[in-house]
């Protein structure tokens, strides 16, 4: 979505409560799109980096995803239906 629709979308709902809009408004919409481009840039120089290591000696990771296994307590009223548990497998 385009910075002005978004920007549009903020003044609308500015409007729709009775308020006036804030920087803070503004910021806090825009902070997502601004993480998003830094993980962009950290993912490419992670690349850049592990493009240029020596494959001879052990690699060395900069970053590693990993998935743990875990459970955590649900207190939706809505119950365990929409849990992960309840769509990955153990």
């Amino acid at each position: 979505m385009a910075a002005e629709d978004r920007a549009g979308r903020i003044f609308q709902r500015a409007r729709g409560i009775g308020e006036l809009v804030t920087i803070q408004w503004l910021v806090d919409d825009a902070r997502p799109y601004w993480y998003k481009e830094r993980r962009k840039e950290r993912h490419e120089e992670i690349a850049e980096v592990a493009a240029t290591q020596d494959n001879d000696r052990q690699r060395t990771y900069p970053l590693i995803y990993t998935d743990p296994p875990w459970t955590f307590s649900t207190y939706s009223e809505k119950g365990l239906g929409r849990t992960p548990t309840q769509h990955i497998p153990p």
